[in-house]
């Protein structure tokens, strides 16, 4: 028996690269102080293209030696491969370096609204509607391995395999991975570590044989007859035989398995470095920073090739300033790659829940602060900005979180028009603005507008549709 194999390994892998912030002479000129100075990620995605390689001519008058311009030709002497591209992520969609859209217990400037909306990572309703999505695909596929009637298929003579082939974990005519996957990890400052990662196998298989069969006998055979008064006769017969069976069978399998992993090790430091500490040297604190996470869950996910990865990538993924006029090589190749109307696969992450290091309590007395006593609100003045919080807020129960929401479906929507534009015409091109005195003022007006609510609903003022 003659037999060979080859095996073959790709990975692709995106690792953590980033700087520290800049050094600040005050400590209190960081973004967090509590926390002080950090290590920024940079907020990069990973894109794997297949290209080809293309030579760069220039075209000269023959006369004076000018150039009059440049042509790109394909070089055909080198197929296709694999290629590298990196690319900016919109901070607004995702950003390294906070999980939630916070910095230990201070909102990230690209997510100025994260005490209402949490961002970044942080997105428990598309984290398990993907989970589910892809947990009823693997049901799906078992569902049509139970209904599948091999000896029925057998006696029927029915080579037709087709639908087993299009619940395969791996397309082996297109050469994709068709399996989606998501894994889950819990990881806490304490040295707790829980994953549950998940991989496909996929294996296909011909088999060919043929067969030969031959028999010979040969020998050489003699007859005497004499007639006397006694007859005598006698015969001698010598034979011998072979019988020759050839068979030969020829068969190829192939196999894939494919999965996705994370490292997960995460800063078990929790105390806060303080710059003056030790006369000036510098040290780390005796308790834990306010606001460090200590604890936190997330999902991984490979989502199989499909368009609206594609467009997701171009729509949402990629900064768009980026993308659209920057004269980086990488925007370059990417801009002329053909992608809106291709199959792409794509790996994201979603976290599910953060722990942090809460405030420390104080608990002198006299520095103990009276409870806010809620103050009455003008109702007749802002009737039309209560009826259209109040229709946002629908049967929901008033916290702070909802009415959150509420108000920033209100002012800012994250698609569409903003309602109140309706009423008020230069509400959107406020809202719209980069000036950044009419963010602060936004910013500001939403918090006013949060507590104008709050006081409202706890004094009794305004009552909720599910408070009646």
């Amino acid at each position: 028996m003659l037999s060979t194999g080859l095996s073959t390994s790709i990975t692709n892998q995106l690792s953590l690269r980033g700087n520290w912030e800049p050094k600040q002479l005050n400590n209190d000129d960081y973004l967090n102080p509590q926390v002080g100075r950090r290590f920024l990620p940079d907020n990069t995605g990973y894109a794997l293209v297949v290209s080809l390689t293309a030579d760069l001519y220039s075209l000269q008058i023959e006369s004076s030696g000018e150039m009059a311009g440049k042509v790109v030709v394909p070089n055909t002497e080198i197929p296709p491969d694999e290629n590298i591209i990196t690319f900016p992520i919109n901070p607004k969609y995702i950003k390294n370096g906070t999980l939630d859209g916070k910095v230990g217990l201070v909102n990230d400037p690209d997510y100025p609204n994260a005490d209402f909306q949490r961002g970044s990572y942080f997105n428990t309703s598309e984290a398990y509607v993907l989970k589910n999505k892809i947990d009823k695909q693997t049901k799906d596929a078992e569902l049509v391995f139970e209904q599948f009637n091999a000896s029925k298929q057998g006696r029927s003579k029915d080579t037709n395999l087709s639908p087993a082939k299009a619940i395969q974990a791996y397309n082996f005519d297109e050469d994709y991975a068709r399996q989606s996957l998501v894994n889950k990890y819990v990881w806490t400052a304490d040295g707790g570590l829980y994953k549950e990662e998940n991989q496909a196998m996929a294996r296909t298989q011909a088999s060919f044989s043929g067969a030969y069969n031959l028999t010979f006998a040969a020998g050489p055979s003699a007859e005497m007859e004499t007639a006397f008064f006694i007859g005598v006769y006698s015969s001698i017969d010598s034979l011998f035989g072979s019988q020759i069976n050839v068979s030969v069978t020829k068969s190829r399998s192939e196999s894939r398995g494919f999965g996705l992993e994370a490292s997960v090790t995460g800063d078990p430091t929790l105390q806060g470095w303080e710059p003056d500490a030790d006369n000036g040297s510098g040290a780390y604190s005796a308790q834990a920073c306010p606001g460090k996470v200590n604890a936190y869950r997330f999902m991984s996910y490979y989502l199989a090739p499909s368009t609206d990865n594609s467009e997701a990538l171009l729509d949402t993924v990629i900064d768009d300033n980026w993308y659209r006029f920057s004269n980086d090589p990488n925007a370059i190749a990417l801009r002329s790659a053909m992608i809106k109307n291709n199959k792409a696969w794509r790996v994201l992450y979603r976290t599910t829940y953060v722990s942090r290091v809460p405030p420390h309590a104080n608990n002198s007395v006299d520095q103990t602060v009276g409870p806010v006593v809620n103050q009455a609100i003008s109702v007749e003045d802002n009737q039309l900005l209560i009826a259209l919080v109040q229709t946002e807020l629908g049967t929901q129960l008033p916290t702070k979180v909802n009415l959150g929401k509420a108000i920033m479906q209100v002012f800012k929507p994250g698609k569409g028009q903003s309602v109140l534009s309706n009423y008020l015409p230069w509400w959107q091109a406020f809202i719209d603005s980069k000036d950044p005195k009419d963010i602060d003022t936004f910013n500001q007006l939403q918090l006013d507008t949060l507590e104008f609510f709050v006081t409202g609903f706890a004094n009794g003022q305004l009552i909720s549709t599910a408070q009646q």
